[in-house]
């Protein structure tokens, strides 16, 4: 059966300059084999095409049932160079837990948070409280160009048209230019709510955003606004 890697492995990242290292550690020495077999550093690179523009080398531990890649020429220029909000490199562990491997059905006890429809359900719940999981078209905003291109390779790849990444424009928030959205979702956290963003739903429309420290459902009727609280969260500030 054909599995993410999140739920065969963890993953960690470190940076030095310019290059990232990634550590993917398997949960069980069973998986560990075919962990070892299918992410090759030929794969790897591949897998972070338009991110990674350097060598890969993969050091394998077998005792820790664990693989390093040295991933070269991947920060953007590295730390002091980068313009990309995640200049460190520490989502790009996060980023390989979705690639896909082989598994035998008679391992499927020794993985780790597999759900009926292997959907990632951290996932699931926030597009589902955004009510994304209806949509016709959803569109993407990032301000590093890096992660922009990857995302459109990766969207090519898996075939959604229904989906696509721009390059957000640092002068203003959203992209009004195709407003109003019945639904929007941002996963940077501004201090106070934006209405430069509030004016961007339709009549009906909903968004979840964090502000200042606290998760907020904004729903819009007509002229007015009703906002609610759903706990405290920790997001990187809005730029």
């Amino acid at each position: 059966m054909k599995v993410l890697l999140q739920h065969v492995a963890h993953a960690r990242s470190g940076d030095k300059g310019n290059t990232s290292n990634i550590s993917v550690i398997a949960y069980a020495p069973e998986l560990y084999p075919y962990l070892k077999e299918q992410l090759t550093a030929e794969r790897f690179k591949a897998f972070y095409a338009g991110v990674v523009t350097g060598a890969v080398n993969r050091y394998v531990i077998d005792h820790l049932w664990a693989m390093n890649f040295v991933a070269q020429g991947a920060l953007g220029g590295g730390v002091s160079r980068s313009l990309c909000l995640d200049n460190y490199g520490k989502s790009l562990s996060a980023r390989v837990l979705a690639f896909e491997l082989d598994i035998p059905d008679n391992l499927r006890d020794r993985l780790r948070g597999l759900s009926e429809d292997r959907f990632d359900p951290s996932l699931w719940r926030e597009l589902a409280a955004a009510g994304l999981l209806d949509a016709a078209e959803l569109g993407l905003l990032d301000q590093c160009t890096i992660l922009v291109e990857f995302g459109r390779a990766n969207l090519t790849r898996m075939g959604r048209p229904w989906a696509r990444i721009e390059a957000a424009d640092p002068t203003r928030l959203g992209w009004p230019r195709e407003a109003p959205y019945d639904r929007v979702l941002v996963s940077a956290a501004p201090r106070t709510l934006p209405e430069e963003l509030v004016d961007q739903l339709v009549d009906g429309g909903r968004m979840v955003i964090p502000v200042f420290g606290t998760m907020l459902l904004v729903r819009r009727t007509g002229a007015a606004t009703e906002v609610s609280e759903h706990g405290g969260y920790r997001f990187v500030p809005l730029r």
